[in-house]
């Protein structure tokens, strides 16, 4: 298989028109089969509404970072919707990140390696979830992948705007996640440690290069900062509980194990991220990687091993871990998979390589993206019914209190604090809970409501729900 890189040409630049479209054509789909949109993404639908309406500390206040909600805010004057912002925004920039993953892929293992993982990373379902949905995923690995991307540009080319537009999108990774803080702490440190290397007339440029993208991480950072730092009263990275692990060791303190979150839970969702299938060829890629472009390839592995060690620390101290975590890591690795996918095909006979390099591309990535060609959250839809039949049955907006709270967003109501009885349902207008909930007593008084004659229960089609469908259970408050 050919090695080499490919020169920035017309047919390169076809190449990457038609990489997006690919990927865009794919998340298109799938967004035609979904219904509505995930678990966690009603908070950020209510934080783009309030900062369309200027009550950017209120949006603020809900905690998440400011990123994902303000550009689904500015989108949505366009648009007219915010919900439709919302998901064409992680559609988009889940496509765009494609780009600077290819890029790296090309320049670090070749073209073939590069179309390889754009294949796997179009359709892997985990991917393709994520971006189709109202979430920071696709915003924040286009921004986390850009500055990466960048960083080895200017370490490459030694042109310092490389290292000037590395360091803000460093800053955008890191104003819509948190852990986006890697980027610029992995290029101060990627830079100088190529300034220590190098000790040439080139290292006084590295030293500048990292001025510049910690003070442009800075400049736009800045804002938020001095919002969080009079939320919690001193400096900090976030008003986020995540932010706990961090602000622990920068202090001198290690977090301790948190309930079940052990390496070996985090470990399993590195297994189910790679489907099990594309463990084998990322082995392979990892051990047969060395042969050519050492340091260009260690740096794409160290992003990755960086992420899954900074994850993994901070997950352990909140005592959680979820697969979207580690996506971006993930992601990182797949140049690595793809190379070692070719490397395994080299074994076969040159006849019947580029076709078997195909095929097996074919089958890893209907492997990992069947599950993509399917309807999508189907199961909610009773949600958004009842949603909308409270709307359409309040004079106000109304409070709600629920176990689900994208139901409040349809309902265009306001979301109440978790009860602590059945007296503090009673200052709700309504409460909105699934069947499931409801057997799992997610609240311990759920069973008292059907004989309580302060709560109404609402008969309607929600309550029963179609084939496959998640009934849901709206009680209206009698006052």
């Amino acid at each position: 298989m050919d090695e080499l890189q490919e020169p920035d040409s017309p047919d390169e630049r076809r190449t990457l028109w038609a990489i997006v479209l690919a990927v865009l054509a794919v998340r298109l789909m799938v967004w035609a089969g979904t219904y509505t949109f995930g678990t966690d993404s009603a908070a950020f639908l209510r934080m783009a509404e309030l900062m369309r309406g200027g009550a950017w500390h209120d949006a603020l206040k809900i905690n998440y970072h400011p990123g994902y909600p303000a550009v689904t805010a500015a989108v949505s004057w366009i648009v007219g919707d915010i919900e439709r912002s919302a998901f064409l925004i992680s559609i988009l920039a889940g496509t765009l990140a494609v780009v600077p993953l290819y890029l790296m892929a090309r320049d670090f293992f070749g073209r073939p390696t590069a179309l390889v993982t754009v294949a796997l990373y179009a359709l892997h379902y985990a991917l393709v979830e994520l971006h189709v949905d109202v979430m920071t995923e696709g915003l924040y690995c286009a921004a986390l992948f850009g500055a990466i991307w960048m960083g080895r540009r200017f370490i490459d080319t030694n042109r310092l705007f490389w290292a000037l537009g590395a360091g803000v999108l460093a800053a955008g990774a890191y104003l819509v996640r948190h852990d986006g803080l890697i980027a610029i702490c992995g290029l101060t440190c990627w830079f100088l440690f190529e300034a220590v290397r190098r000790r040439d007339r080139s290292s006084g440029d590295l030293v500048l290069a990292t001025a510049l993208a910690v003070g442009a991480f800075f400049i736009a950072s800045m804002p938020f900062l001095v919002w969080v730092r009079g939320e919690v009263g001193g400096w900090a990275t976030t008003a986020k509980g995540s932010g706990t692990p961090l602000k622990n060791l920068l202090e001198g303190r290690i977090v301790s194990h948190q309930g079940g979150v052990t390496w070996k839970a985090i470990m399993a969702f590195v297994q189910e991220l790679n489907s099990y299938v594309l463990l084998v060829p990322l082995a392979a890629g990892l051990g047969l990687a060395w042969s050519a472009e050492r340091w260009k390839r260690l740096y794409l592995l160290s992003w990755a091993v960086a992420y899954f060690l900074g994850v993994g620390y901070t997950m352990q101290g909140m005592g959680y871990v979820s697969y979207r975590y580690l996506v971006p890591g993930f992601c990182l690795l797949l140049p690595f998979t793809a190379w070692g996918l070719l490397r395994l095909v080299d074994r076969l006979p040159e006849r019947i390589r580029v076709r078997s390099a195909i095929a097996a591309t074919l089958v890893l990535g209907l492997l990992i993206g069947y599950k993509s060609f399917d309807v999508n959250r189907w199961e909610d839809v009773p949600l958004i019914r009842a949603g909308e039949w409270i709307r359409a049955n309040s004079s106000k907006r109304p409070d709600i209190l629920t176990t689900r709270d994208k139901v409040v967003w349809y309902a265009k109501g306001n979301l109440k604090l978790a009860p602590q009885s059945i007296q503090d349902a009673v200052s709700a207008d309504f409460v909105v809970f699934t069947e499931r909930d409801w057997i799992r007593k997610e609240w311990p008084f759920m069973p008292e409501m059907d004989a309580d004659p302060r709560f109404e229960r609402i008969a309607d089609d929600f309550a029963s729900g179609r084939k496959g469908q998640r009934p849901v259970r709206v009680y209206r408050v009698r006052k």
